[in-house]
């Protein structure tokens, strides 16, 4: 579908909408990413075609391999780690969209595994994925009224996730309400893409939404899962990544660039988030640019 007019805002992301459909569709081939801590205001879809990529949901990493399909519900915070390159099929469908067909639609979440032991399951699992390369193949081709055929596809997939993988949102299990405190939380995340380079305290981050410090950090937390300074440096980290693989700056200016002073903490996050050195990053994305992606 072609992307175009209506544009929605997401942390970390900004998400153009097809005109007619109002989701995002997009293929996309990824040499490797890193993005922090964030969610959507909206049911995020990731088939991955070539390649895998990680999700980070919580305590929880997921491995997506080539052929699987990962489901992340709207709300949901997460981080994604993509160190070998893919190739995918990205859905977003707003919660807004997805109310006009779903009653309760905010009540409700899809819990669809990776994988599968049960057949049953895992035929429901391929026919998902076939509805998903048909919009795909769909997109390419773009038929005389090809945009009534990608609709249909839209509610048979959507068809499929509520009929066969529909769960409910309890009192114990219901994440935090990101809708509800998606605005102030986007003035804190907005203040830090604009000053991470900076030594930003926790007075200084509490004030922009009026906040003692000691509310803020657990505000904060329980709306993100992480502390406020874990975010910043998961931010920075990712910036960091980046101009790993994309340029041959030495390390020392990509950490002044991006505003690790601590050398010594920045080789501890770094080691943590990738079990790996900064020389061994690169080293592994200059092989991984070099070798064909096996896949689907």
């Amino acid at each position: 579908m072609p992307l175009a007019t209506q544009e929605h805002i997401y942390q970390h992301e900004r998400i153009f909408t097809t005109k007619d459909m109002e989701i995002a569709f997009i293929e996309r081939e990824d040499p490797g990413s890193y993005t922090a801590w964030h969610w959507h205001d909206s049911i995020e879809i990731i088939y991955i075609t070539q390649g895998s990529t990680e999700v980070l949901m919580g305590q929880n990493v997921y491995r997506v391999q080539a052929g699987e399909c990962m489901v992340i519900n709207s709300g949901t915070v997460h981080s994604t780690r993509n160190l070998e390159g893919n190739r995918c099929i990205l859905l977003q469908i707003p919660l807004d969209v997805l109310a006009r067909y779903i009653p309760d639609a905010h009540k409700v979440y899809f819990d669809v595994p990776l994988r599968s032991e049960d057949e049953r399951t895992n035929r429901r699992l391929e026919q998902m994925k076939k509805v998903i390369c048909r919009m795909r193949d769909t997109d390419r081709q773009k038929a005389d009224g090809y945009t009534l055929r990608f609709g249909s596809l839209l509610y048979e997939l959507l068809y499929e996730l509520y009929h066969y993988f529909r769960s409910e949102w309890t009192k114990l299990t219901a994440p935090q309400d990101m809708r509800k405190e998606g605005t102030r939380l986007a003035e804190v995340i907005d203040y830090t893409d604009a000053h991470y380079t900076e030594a930003i305290t926790i007075a200084e981050i509490a004030a922009v939404i009026h906040l003692q410090p000691e509310y803020f950090c657990r505000y904060f937390k329980q709306c993100m899962g992480l502390t406020y300074l874990e975010y910043l440096n998961e931010l920075r980290l990712s910036f960091v990544y980046r101009d790993l693989i994309d340029t041959t700056l030495p390390l020392y200016q990509i950490l002044e660039r991006h505003g690790f002073k601590n050398y010594k903490l920045f080789r501890k996050l770094f080691y943590k988030r990738f079990q790996c050195t900064p020389g061994e990053m690169r080293a592994a994305h200059a092989r991984n640019q070099s070798t064909p992606m096996a896949g689907i």
